[in-house]
């Protein structure tokens, strides 16, 4: 037991020596925090008493200023006083009691009346300045036009440090861009506004900065081009023509022909002999021809001015003719056209341009953006956006075939002949105009077979114009025209058929082709098609090319007609293009048809008992003829199979090609 106390007295011992060494050390800690705040009031007390004395020295500043300003005064005032003494005026007692008092001002008023009269100066400066600037003109923002490289960059860095800088809305930006442009770069901003604001905007100054400067077309805007070229055609006219003609040798015979269209001087140096009597041997030396021997031996004094440029050209034509001869001379056994129609185009630098003219006269002449050939047909597309005048506006619509020469001067515009292949009277087709198609920004109008208008769906401008070309004599009619008359095509008189006429049509071919101008739908050939003379109904012939007992072939890929203007493109469903080539009995073309044509549910059924599905018709019709296609829709392999093909003839057009009398 005294062990247990013993022990339990020593721990009490120690408990309380560790409380009192806790508490002396939280007495320590207060003393010390203690100390730091009385350190801080002190130092808080040397900084009121510092900002005190900045702030009495300001105060002292202030006021010295005032007294130097109140001693300038007193000083100017006694120099006016002195000044007037000398000239002899006079001033009143009263008067200059009242200057006196005036002069000696207390200083607060001193204050307050210098206080006012720099306010009353400061906002006469003011209203001066913005009377100066008032009269000074707009500093507008240039308007971009597209017709040269400057502009571009400006417009790009406006859009970078003042529309986007200062806004976030791309609605604003887009507004911005449609404000502040004009011509064809208005055009493409105005053709993104069917986007949403943020994709429009964007897209918009993509194709702004791509764009760069515009070429010169023949639709009046080349202001500056012209401009320019008169200038520097007065600069020229001075110099004398051995020069110019110096000038001009360098020139080869595409870039000769296009200067010759500047004036009458460029016309008469442009068509010396010396110039093309040296382009002739050289052209004639890559031709291999035997006649230049006798070129050599020619004299210059010999020949009129013009003689060796209209030889030139002369023989380009034949060289040409006996080219376009030899390509298209290999015919396709299917469609019994030639095969190579879209090769001899494109080496001939073959394009095509479409004139529009409105009510009042006015004419714009529209340049290729899109040409799409497909087997037996090539698709045409043309838009111009404000350009172009409204649909109901448009009178008539022209189509030329424009052969181009090539040539060294790369940003030169090749000149070329141009050959008139359709005009189109737009008043006379109003009511038998059709809408074939449509999607969610356009309208596709069927004018006639080959022809299709595009326009908006919200208002009615025109969006694209698209025209469909059998290639059947495409070659021809596009460069052998003329500016006012198309090509006519020679007379071809059927070979002689001894078959009795009793037995009506026989041997004759037929060559279909559904595409959308991307990929072909179907492509078939159908032989041995024929028509009994008592089988003649209606003034039409039938043949019958795919029946409820034959074949039925599949279409592959959806029915749908694409379309592409400037900056916007889409497809319009359940319409395509049907290109048609019938070959008589000797195997030559007899009817060509290349048109957009229209898919339309049917009403009844098409009489085939193999398919349960929709049926759909497809009706072509002109005056030479009609094609009924019915197409049944397949729900397990989702595709379209044609189950009915029978091409209708004109009896009149039988009887006028072969000269009999059905």
């Amino acid at each position: 037991m005294s062990l247990l106390r013993s022990r339990s007295s020593h721990v009490k011992a120690l408990s309380q020596l560790s409380g009192r060494s806790l508490t002396s050390s939280a007495r320590i800690k207060a003393e010390a925090e203690k100390a730091v705040l009385m350190e801080h009031i002190a130092a808080l007390k040397k900084g009121h008493l510092i900002e005190a004395q900045v702030e009495q020295l300001r105060k002292e500043k202030e006021r010295l200023a005032l007294e130097t300003e109140m001693a300038a005064a007193n000083a100017k005032t006694h120099v006016l006083e002195a000044n007037a003494s000398r000239t002899g005026s006079r001033v009143s007692d009263g008067m200059r009691s009242y200057f006196e008092k005036a002069n000696a001002p207390t200083t607060s008023n001193l204050y307050l009346s210098t206080f006012l009269k720099k306010r009353q100066n400061d906002f006469t400066t003011l209203m001066v300045q913005q009377s100066l600037s008032s009269s000074l003109p707009p500093r507008g923002i240039p308007v971009f036009n597209g017709e040269d490289l400057f502009s571009t960059k400006l417009l790009s860095e406006l859009l970078q440090n003042g529309a986007e800088a200062k806004t976030n809305n791309f609605g604003d930006c887009l507004h911005f861009l449609e404000q502040y442009t004009s011509g064809q770069p208005r055009d493409i901003v105005r053709s993104c506004q069917h986007f949403p604001s943020n994709l429009g905007y964007k897209r918009a100054k993509h194709l702004l900065q791509d764009q760069g400067p515009l070429n010169v077309r023949r639709d009046g805007n080349s202001e500056m081009t012209a401009r320019t070229m008169r200038g520097a055609d007065c600069h020229l006219q001075r110099l004398p023509s051995e020069i110019l003609t110096e000038i001009l040798s360098y020139l080869d015979a595409a870039a000769l022909l296009s200067i010759s269209y500047v004036n009458k001087l460029f016309y008469q140096l442009a068509s010396d002999n010396a110039l093309w009597r040296m382009i002739c041997i050289s052209e004639f030396q890559k031709w291999k021809r035997k006649c230049i021997v006798e070129l050599l031996q020619m004299r210059l004094q010999e020949r009129a001015s013009g003689y060796w440029k209209r030889l030139f050209f002369e023989a380009v034509v034949k060289r040409d003719t006996n080219k376009l001869k030899r390509n298209l001379g290999h015919i396709d056994c299917y469609t019994g056209l030639p095969s190579r129609t879209e090769r001899v185009l494109r080496n001939l630098h073959v394009t095509w341009e479409l004139t529009v003219s409105d009510d009042t006269g006015n004419e714009v002449t529209l340049e290729l953006i899109r040409s799409e050939f497909c087997d037996t047909s090539v698709c045409l597309s043309w838009s111009g956006g404000s350009r172009l005048p409204s649909y109901q506006h448009i009178s008539t619509l022209q189509l030329h075939g424009v052969s181009r020469m090539t040539h060294s001067c790369s940003h030169l515009k090749n000149p070329g002949e141009r050959s008139l292949m359709s005009k189109v009277d737009m008043q006379a087709l109003t009511q038998s105009t059709q809408v074939i198609g449509q999607d969610r920004l356009v309208k596709l109008k069927l004018l006639q077979p080959g022809i299709i208008i595009g326009t908006w769906k919200d208002q009615r401008t025109v969006a694209f114009i698209m025209f469909t070309l059998h290639v059947h004599r495409l070659v021809e009619r596009s460069i052998q025209g003329s500016s006012f008359c198309p090509h006519m095509a020679p007379e071809v008189r059927p070979a002689f058929d001894d078959i009795d006429p009793e037995y009506g049509l026989h041997g004759y071919q037929l060559h279909i082709v559904l595409h959308n101008t991307i990929c072909k739908l179907m492509s078939r050939s159908f032989g041995r098609l024929s028509c009994h003379r008592g089988q003649i109904r209606d003034g039409l012939i039938q043949l019958t090319a795919i029946s409820r007992t034959s074949s039925h072939p599949p279409l592959s890929g959806s029915i749908t007609l694409p379309w592409k203007c400037e900056a916007l493109q889409g497809s319009a469903e359940n319409c395509c293009i049907m290109s048609l080539t019938l070959l008589d009995e000797f195997k030559n073309p007899f009817w060509c048809v290349s048109s957009p044509v229209s898919v339309e549910l049917g009403k009844t059924s098409s009489g085939s008992f193999d398919y349960d599905g929709e049926h759909f018709l497809i009706h072509y019709l002109d005056a030479d003829g009609q094609v009924k296609m019915t197409l049944a829709w397949v729900e397990e392999q989702k595709q379209f199979v044609v189950v009915s093909l029978v091409v209708h003839v004109s009896v009149s057009k039988v009887n006028k090609h072969f000269s009999r009398d059905y």
